[in-house]
């Protein structure tokens, strides 16, 4: 960052815990200042506010902000193969945004739970951001709709185009991704 004439402000990590009913019992690891609550974690920050003044202005902040997103690059990683993860072994199906049943069916452009009724049209969605996720960003057609447990290859693309889903390459070879980003954001 020195090229942009930018002080490097400092890094501190700390891990966090959500849940309201997370009980943490650290009594005997070092580094146990650094494991919060959700309820600790404004105490935590004002603490480091107070200790540790601000080193950048609001315009280098901007800065900052637009060379990382500028310069973003989505890590490569293959999770399945990291963490040993089959895709047999993966829960495959649509969820129901009602109920959590992974047994969503298609029916005329819309998606119905089997259990309780619930209508979607988007609840594919979810599952096709997941599976980016696992995929290294690129699924093929196939994939999709064997994770989405769809039998028309027509019905996928469709799907595809109306979620704006990128498409590289033609016929078998065909891939497709997901803007991250903008669909993390929008999630």
């Amino acid at each position: 960052m020195l090229e942009y004439s930018i002080d490097i402000p400092p890094i501190f990590t700390a891990s966090v815990f959500v849940h309201p009913n997370a009980r943490l019992l650290l009594q005997d690891y070092s580094e146990r200042s650094r494991i919060l609550t959700g309820i600790a974690l404004p105490s935590y920050l004002e603490k480091l506010a107070k200790k540790y003044p601000p080193v950048i202005t609001s315009h280098q902040v901007e800065l900052l902000s637009g060379f990382l997103e500028s310069h973003h690059q989505s890590a490569v990683i293959n999770i399945l193969e990291k963490y040993e993860v089959l895709w047999e072994d993966l829960i495959k199906g649509v969820r129901c945004p009602s109920c959590n049943q992974y047994a969503m069916k298609r029916n005329r452009m819309r998606w119905e739970c089997p259990h309780c009724g619930t209508r979607s049209q988007k609840a594919h969605l979810r599952a096709l951001y997941e599976l980016a996720l696992l995929m290294d960003n690129r699924i093929t057609n196939r994939m999709a709709r064997e994770f989405l447990s769809l039998d028309s290859t027509n019905a996928m693309q469709k799907i595809f185009a109306r979620a704006g889903i990128y498409k590289s390459g033609i016929s078998k070879n065909a891939s497709y991704s997901i803007d991250l980003i903008k669909w993390r954001k929008n999630r």
